[in-house]
């Protein structure tokens, strides 16, 4: 048998990394790519011990490296804003979390999303795994994502459910942790005279 090359996700938990990344990168595209992730993992590699790129990390753990990443870029004058809208509760429906999304999109004319979220369907041979991505657009009935690994371009919001106590579902494999949802968008710096 031929071996395959490993991709990024398969070895590592480093999908909130890229999803910072990728969710800033929409937003300032005249900044390379290059410092955004310089940023994010200068500030990790002096404040942490590294077990988060194999283990991944919790939604704590993003805020803060989010947080971080979005001061040090507003104090070069590139304006982000950042609402996390269920941070303290989660959304009481699946059309309440679509209904802020939504809205989130259709306020901002540079907007992004991270959603964290568990994926698994009935069978217990089929993949279990939980991931960070990006949401770079939304349609009424799915979520585009700008995605760092092998994870589908769209999000059937069909194939969607908010967290519930099911390890498992099979017409609704996504499981979304809407306290684990960030939206951020680009908004003018007030320039001092």
């Amino acid at each position: 048998m031929k071996p395959k090359p490993q991709k990024q996700g398969v070895q590592d938990g480093a999908c909130g990394f890229y999803a910072i990344g990728n969710a800033i990168s929409i937003l300032i595209p005249k900044v390379p790519v290059d410092e955004i992730f310089k940023i994010i993992f200068k500030y990790y590699l002096e404040n942490e011990n590294g077990e988060h790129f194999i283990e991944g990390m919790y939604r704590n753990k993003l805020n803060s490296i989010l947080t971080h990443t979005v001061e040090t870029l507003n104090e070069k004058g590139h304006g982000i804003g950042v609402y996390r809208p269920f941070w303290n509760n989660t959304a009481n429906s699946l059309g309440d979390f679509k209904e802020n999304i939504f809205e989130h999109f259709k306020e901002n004319c540079i907007a992004t999303a991270i959603i964290g979220y568990e994926y698994c369907k009935i069978d217990p041979e089929s993949d279990y795994y939980s991931h960070w991505t990006t949401i770079n657009r939304t349609t009424t009935k799915s979520f585009y994502t700008f995605d760092s690994d092998q994870e589908r371009k769209f999000i059937p919001l069909s194939k969607c459910r908010i967290w519930d106590d099911k390890k498992r579902h099979k017409s609704r494999p996504y499981k979304i942790d809407t306290t684990a949802t960030f939206f951020l968008s680009k908004k003018k710096i007030k320039q001092i005279v």
